[in-house]
C-alpha cells in the first residue's frame, strides 16, 4: 500500500487554489475590467494579491488623458516634431522610454509625467493583460500643483532626445504564469515656451506587447 505524502499533497492543493484565485478574466464582453497588484481595494485591505473587478471610473489607473481645456497648437508645434518611443529590452520587464524633440524650441517635462533616471513617481504607464489593468505599487510623489524651478522639469532642447530604462517589475507586479501585456504611456503634458507665452501639447506614446513569465506565488 503506497504511502500519501502529505506534503506534496498540501503543496498541489495550494497551487490549484493560487491559479483559482488568479484566474485571467478573458470575456470583456460585458465591459467588466480587472484590477491586480494593490492589497487594498474595494474598501478592504487584503494580505495577498489577487484580480478584483473594477468600478467603471476606476478602471483606469494611469493618468487620466481627458481635459477639455487642452489647447493644441499646430501653428506654435507641430505635434509630429514631439515623439515618445517605448521599446522592450532583452531583460522581461524593462521598457526604453525616449523622448525625441524635433522641434526649434526646448520642452519641459514635469518629472512626474516621466521616468527620471530609471525611477518613476507617479502611474505614468498603462500596462493591461486582457480586461486587467496592472496597479501601480510604486512610490507616490507629491510635487506640488506648482512647478518653479528648472530642477522640477526635465528639459529637452531642440533636435534632442532624452531616454532612460525602467525595470517595470519594481513599479507594477505582474500576473503569476506566462501573460501577454499591451504597454504604453496615454497622452502626456508636455511645455513649451513662443512668442505668446506658454502652452502645453499632448503626447501619447506607441503601443507595445511584450510576454511575460512571473513566478507563481504560493500564499
Amino acid at each position: 500500500m503506497k504511502t500519501i505524502n502529505y506534503q506534496s499533497l498540501l503543496f498541489c492543493i495550494t497551487l490549484l487554489c493560487s491559479f483559482y484565485t488568479l484566474a485571467v478574466p478573458n470575456d470583456c464582453s460585458d465591459g467588466q475590467q480587472y484590477g491586480y497588484g494593490k492589497l487594498f481595494y474595494n474598501g478592504v485591505a487584503h494580505t495577498n494579491e489577487a484580480i478584483y473587478p473594477l468600478r467603471m471610473q476606476h478602471a483606469y489607473n494611469a493618468p487620466d488623458p481627458i481635459n477639455d481645456n487642452r489647447i493644441y497648437k499646430e501653428n506654435s508645434l507641430q505635434s509630429h516634431a514631439l515623439k515618445i518611443v517605448i521599446k522592450a529590452e532583452e531583460l522581461e520587464g524593462n521598457i526604453n522610454v525616449s523622448v525625441e524633440n524635433k522641434s526649434d524650441k526646448s520642452i519641459f517635462i514635469p518629472k512626474k509625467n516621466t521616468a527620471v533616471e530609471g525611477r518613476l513617481s507617479n502611474p505614468i504607464f498603462s500596462i493591461t493583460s486582457g480586461c486587467i489593468y496592472l496597479d501601480y505599487v510604486g512610490e507616490l510623489v507629491n510635487f506640488g500643483s506648482i512647478y518653479q524651478y528648472p530642477d522640477d522639469y526635465v528639459t529637452i532642447e531642440p533636435d534632442h532626445k532624452y531616454e532612460t530604462i525602467v525595470k517595470l517589475g519594481r513599479y507594477y507586479h505582474f500576473l503569476p504564469g506566462v501573460h501577454t501585456y499591451e504597454i504604453f504611456i496615454p497622452e502626456t503634458p508636455f511645455s513649451f515656451k513662443d512668442k505668446i507665452g506658454s502652452d502645453e501639447l499632448f503626447v501619447e506614446s506607441n503601443k507595445i506587447q511584450i510576454t511575460i513569465t512571473a513566478p507563481v506565488k504560493i500564499n
